[in-house]
Formats: C-alpha cells, sequence, structure tokens
C-alpha cells in the first residue's frame, strides 16, 4: 500500500484510515507493506511493514509549510522538504520532485519484491503508483 502519511505522523485522517484498514487486513490474514515518502520510528506497528522510502544517502525527511517549519516526516500540509544526510549536510527539494523521489524508489521496490497488488490511497502517491504498475504489471487499485 502507498500512502502519504502514517499515525503518529500525520495531519488529518487519511493517514489514521490507512493504518486501520492495514490493521483489518492483517487480521485476515494479508501480508501488508506500507510504503512511505519519509523515515520515523513506526516500532509500534507490528501488524505490517512499514517501508519508508527516501534517496539513499538521506537519513531524515522534514517537510515544512507555512508557519510551520522542520517537522519530522511528510504531511499534506508540507509544501517543502528538506533532506537531512547522514554527515549532517542538508538540501530543499519542492514537493514535485519528494514525489518523484518516492515514485523512484516504489518502482524499484515492484522491480525487487514479489507483490501481488498495488494500492495508492491518495492523490499524492498516484505518480508512484501508476510508474509501479508500468514497471511490474501489478493491478492497480486507486
Amino acid at each position: 500500500m502507498l500512502g502519504w502519511e502514517l499515525p503518529p505522523h500525520h495531519t488529518g485522517g487519511m493517514g489514521i484510515v490507512c493504518y486501520q484498514m492495514c490493521q483489518q487486513l492483517a487480521r485476515t490474514g494479508a501480508d501488508v507493506e506500507f510504503i512511505l515518502p519519509y523515515t520515523a520510528d513506526f516500532s509500534h506497528i507490528d501488524f505490517m511493514k512499514v517501508n519508508p522510502t527516501v534517496p539513499d544517502d538521506v537519513t531524515e525527511v522534514l517537510g515544512s509549510s507555512p508557519g510551520n517549519t522542520n517537522v519530522p516526516g511528510s504531511t499534506y500540509e508540507s509544501q517543502y522538504f528538506e533532506y537531512v544526510s547522514a554527515h549532517g549536510k542538508s538540501r530543499g527539494v519542492a514537493m514535485s520532485e519528494h514525489q518523484s523521489q518516492y515514485a523512484d524508489y516504489v518502482t524499484k521496490l515492484v522491480k525487487y519484491n514479489e507483490y501481488d497488488v498495488i494500492h495508492a490511497h491518495d492523490w499524492l502517491t498516484f505518480r508512484a503508483a501508476l510508474a509501479a504498475k508500468q514497471a511490474s504489471g501489478l493491478p492497480l487499485f486507486v
């Protein structure tokens, strides 16, 4: 499943819905992997694999929006992002570049891993979902 946010790093209900839907799918025996465009501690989630997608040299993604800067993660309010490397260097990226990085990583995942379906849960993940479908031929549900 492709999603843009997941509790506790969320600004509204979409992340909560994703969390609850994945929890119910796991209860029915589904093996769920949730792919996010940022890193965070999701060790409290034991019913699915949470896979952060960031460029190889990036250790943290900070989102920012007017009046709210350098928030860990990536939420719907974020318009710009700061990629922080292990060496402490950072660079700013716009939403469109962040989405492209996410799409590139998701495409690599479907090429080198085995999945049954792709589910894109919101509009910010559609570019990645379409690229993944094109690369894999897997069914896509939106």
